[in-house]
């Protein structure tokens, strides 16, 4: 590798502004010295005065200043893009958190809600098994052949084991089957033939 690679651009910079300086110098001083310019003596020992002239000298040195230049000016680009990536990624970020907890809230609700009517509906079917309890066993076995199935095990599970085991005695074999089977299968107990 190169010492010039091993440099930062920052010290090449400040190399090669020393190198113009120096040179400029040496130009003034050649014309309070009253030396000609055509003077070939001064030419050869300040082969740099004249950039231009000499481009093939520093060229490289100003090729490099630009090139560094360039670097800088994309690197501060990217930075900038870099930083508004960041400001945008955090407003995202921001938006996100106030969904989640929007989320939250509201599944919180939804919970509470759920849970609101699940007790409303347990309270509502206990007071129909106690009606259901209350009547002769006869009277609700001829409710209870023509009632829903998930009516009649969610009523059935409710009433003392006395009351519904009368009932289901009284209803029809086919609806207490249905009956004992969904009750079953709540509880996953194995299943029952037809």
């Amino acid at each position: 590798m190169s010492p010039i690679k091993k440099l930062s651009w920052k010290a090449l910079v400040v190399a090669a502004l020393f190198i113009l300086v120096s040179l400029e110098g040496f130009m003034v001083a050649a014309k309070i010295t009253g030396v000609d310019d055509d003077n070939e003596e001064i030419k050869a020992r300040s082969r740099f005065a004249n950039p231009i002239a000499y481009d093939d000298d520093v060229k490289p040195i100003l090729d490099l200043y630009d090139a560094l230049n360039e670097e800088k000016k994309l690197l501060d680009e990217r930075k900038k893009n870099m930083a508004e990536r960041e400001r945008k990624l955090a407003e995202v970020e921001a938006e996100v958190k106030k969904e989640i907890e929007s989320l939250k809230a509201a599944r919180e609700d939804l919970v509470a809600a759920v849970a609101d009517h699940e007790s409303q509906e347990e309270a509502a079917l206990k007071k129909l098994a106690r009606m259901y309890e209350a009547m002769s066993p006869e009277e609700a076995a001829k409710v209870f052949n023509g009632m829903e199935p998930v009516l009649s095990r969610s009523l059935i599970e409710r009433m003392s084991p006395r009351k519904s085991g009368k009932i289901i005695a009284l209803v029809d074999v086919r609806v207490a089957r249905r009956i004992t089977r969904d009750v079953a299968d709540k509880y996953s107990f194995p299943p029952m033939g037809d």
